[in-house]
């Protein structure tokens, strides 16, 4: 702790090879860290380089305090610390400015799942310069492990190059090991990364970077998924190793096949093997509960429950049953006994966050939106990344007609997923109605550039369109929609009153007449239509 330029561990030193491999080019580095750790490489790269800047995103402050009491954390130290949670922090940090990102917030069984997607991944590349560095540990095998690949094919989407890291070179080694991925826009040269450690008069490099054939040929040897928001199995990727560091049976060996099968969305391979390991042992618990799941996302739903059912009867206190099990009513439109389950999840972990999450929704879906607001609210306190309670939470608030209030959580979850469609479609219906309709149209332009099929965004559009009097606009977005979704009332409806505005009542009146056989309401269409004529 006296000596802040000591690294005890081999990724740390890796971690301070490539700072100084940075440094050599720009003694001013700007250095931001995902994850305190125990501050031990920002305080070495403050002893090392007086010139940088240096700033650390720590989601937990007691982190931040134990750092500063007892692990030589200075008080007036020059590192900038945000308690706050990456997803929410690394949006509102300045793009292209940083050297070099380093995540240190991964251990072997606790992985913060949504800093490990795609859409994190290209929030981080932003704020990178032309030639910065993304570093990130991972502990994993290197061969039957599953996470590593997972997390190397992911950060492949978004950076040009990618590399894996180890301070000690035996590629053939499949022990747990911690490795640094390495992300860049612009090639790495190993070479020059070990000669700025020994010109830097660091001692004898420990970097040594996985041979790019080695590589490749890794890479090729199995599936790969790629971890986005919406699917980043982490735990199940991981569970290898929990599992095997005890001893497997052969019951739990299938087990651990299942799980990597039903990672890859092999889900048929997956049953068979969840099938398998509760013949040999019908006592294991996690086998049903992740055969549920499997078979909710194949959409037999009731055979889910029922293993569900099992698994709850196996072990009453296994909150994360309870939790699957209320998705699968959610899903069945049996809202009541969904709120059941969440009840129950909730009771036996009061944080568990997706326990909340799911209530609001059942919620929700009954029409209870406070209800919903609360648990959404709950969700995003006690776990602020996931981008869906802030959408969620934004369109209840939309439904009540709360409409800055909604502006401001879809604000948030497009910063934590600038790629949803449905939370700038949202979005641009709280604009439509507080009667802004240039940014409604720059949202709904949004999610259509992300989702060319989004009918809804297309008739939204129109209407912003219709409003500001381009009804021709109007009517082409109308087309559209109805071309994409043509049992939509509403559309006909809307490309009625288009048309009456431009004096076309022979088309307007094709249109309602379709519009109210679809379901639209005769009086309220012929109102409207009336009322644009009288004001000719």
């Amino acid at each position: 702790l006296d000596d802040p330029t000591y690294l005890a561990y081999g990724y740390e030193k890796i971690f301070g090879e490539i700072a100084t491999y940075v440094a050599q080019k720009n003694p001013s580095l700007r250095v931001l860290f995902i994850g305190g750790g125990g501050y031990t490489t920002p305080r070495n790269l403050e002893e090392l380089y007086p010139e940088s800047t240096l700033e650390v995103i720590e989601i937990d402050p007691e982190v931040t305090r134990v750092a500063f009491d007892y692990l030589g954390l200075r008080p007036d130290t020059r590192i900038v610390t945000y308690n706050q949670d990456a997803r929410l922090a690394v949006p509102r940090l300045p793009e292209g400015q940083y050297d070099l990102v380093i995540g240190d917030a991964f251990n072997d069984v606790s992985v913060p799942y949504h800093l490990t997607t795609t859409e994190f991944n290209v929030q981080v590349r932003a704020l990178l310069k032309v030639d910065g560095i993304y570093a990130v540990n991972v502990i994993d095998r290197l061969h039957s492990g599953r996470f590593l690949r997972a997390y190397v094919n992911t950060l492949r989407q978004t950076f040009a190059h990618v590399y894996i890291m180890r301070d000690v070179p035996n590629w053939e080694s499949d022990r747990q090991h911690t490795y640094v991925v390495v992300g860049t826009l612009q090639p790495l040269s190993p070479t020059d990364l070990n000669t700025a450690a020994i010109q830097a008069g660091r001692g004898r490099p420990v970097s040594h970077t996985m041979p790019q054939a080695a590589f490749d040929s890794w890479l090729a040897s199995r599936d790969n998924i790629l971890l986005t928001d919406d699917y980043a199995p982490v735990d199940n990727l991981l569970a290898s190793i929990s599992l095997a560091s005890s001893g497997l049976s052969i019951a739990e060996q299938h087990y651990n096949t299942g799980v990597g099968f039903q990672s890859r969305g092999r889900l048929d391979e997956a049953i068979a093997e969840y099938n398998e390991a509760i013949r040999l042992d019908p006592g294991v618990v996690l086998a049903y509960h992740n055969r549920g799941q499997a078979l909710a996302e194949l959409g037999q739903v009731q055979r889910a429950i029922q293993d569900y059912n099992e698994a709850i009867r196996l072990d009453p206190q296994y909150v994360r049953a309870y939790n699957s099990r209320g998705s699968s009513y959610n899903n069945l439109g049996q809202l009541q006994r969904a709120i059941q389950d969440f009840d129950e999840a909730i009771r036996l972990n009061p944080d568990f966050a997706l326990a909340y999450l799911n209530r609001g929704i059942a919620h929700a879906g009954l029409g209870q939106h406070q209800q919903s607001i609360q648990d959404f609210g709950e969700a995003i306190r006690l776990e602020p990344g996931p981008a869906l309670a802030y959408r969620n939470r934004g369109t209840a608030y939309l439904t009540l007609g709360q409409f800055r209030r909604a502006i401001q959580d879809f604000d948030d979850a497009i910063n934590l997923n600038p790629l949803d469609a449905a939370t700038h479609n949202n979005r641009g219906n709280a604009f439509l109605e507080l009667s802004n309709f240039q940014a409604a149209i720059q949202d709904y332009s949004e999610a259509i550039r992300l989702d060319p099929q989004h009918a809804r965004a297309y008739k939204n559009r129109g209407t912003a369109h219709r409003r500001l009097g381009r009804y021709t606009r109007a009517i082409q977005d109308f087309d559209e929609a109805i071309r994409l979704n043509p049992g939509d009332a509403t559309a006909y409806a809307n490309r009625a009153l288009a048309f009456t505005d431009m004096y076309l009542d022979p088309k307007a009146q094709l249109d309602a007449q379709r519009a109210i056989e679809l379901g639209f309401s005769r009086p309220l269409l012929e109102q409207e239509i009336e009322e644009i004529q009288a004001r000719r």
